[in-house]
């Protein structure tokens, strides 16, 4: 296809010296002047016939490279969601305050990656609407955007709530180490 426009291009010039030339003999009142109008307003239509062929082809080759385009980027949206769900869901359940925090900064960091691809989803919903053809990829990924927020919301309420469980096994251990160690002192026939 680019081989023809180069070549539509440099046949457009020849063409307009050919128009130029015969309406140069019309204008000089060739005898065969009208034959030489018709026939430049022939060949002029169907040169325009060739140009509209060449752009409708082109705006159609450049339209389906933007809807593969389109696809590749939701299809690639699609898998970085998918590793960001399977980092959240591969986290196990904290055993202690130490895991809880572990987890909390990879689940920040998880989200925060999260909330880039929701300024990407809206990109590309803009986008697709120039391609209702393949909707139903982008409508998948913004359910499994959804899901994977829910999530993410899910990951950060239970760890939440095991680091107020942990934070107060911690202060009760804390406490009654301090309290096991007065009651010896309490206990003890010392006197200093």
């Amino acid at each position: 296809h680019e081989k023809l426009g180069s070549q539509y291009k440099s046949h457009h010039q020849i063409l307009n010296r050919h128009v130029a030339r015969g309406l140069k003999m019309v204008s000089d009142r060739h005898f065969m002047g009208e034959k030489i109008s018709l026939t430049i307003d022939e060949a002029t239509k169907t040169f325009d016939a060739l140009r509209d062929s060449l752009n409708g082809r082109r705006k159609q080759l450049e339209q389906s490279v933007a809807a593969e385009q389109y696809k590749t980027d939701v299809l690639e949206c699609k898998s970085l969601i998918n590793d960001l769900a399977i980092e959240a869901n591969s986290l196990e359940s904290p055993s202690s305050l130490e895991e809880v925090s572990a987890q909390e900064n990879t689940l920040y960091v998880t989200d925060d990656a999260a909330g880039k691809l929701e300024e990407t989803i809206e990109t590309l919903r803009t986008r697709g609407e120039q391609f209702p053809s393949i909707n139903s990829l982008e409508n998948d990924m913004e359910s499994n955007y959804k899901k994977l927020v829910l999530g993410l919301q899910q990951k950060q309420s239970m760890l939440q709530e095991k680091k107020v469980v942990y934070e107060f096994l911690s202060d009760i251990d804390d406490e009654c180490s301090w309290m096991v160690e007065k009651k010896q002192e309490a206990d003890s026939d010392e006197y200093g």
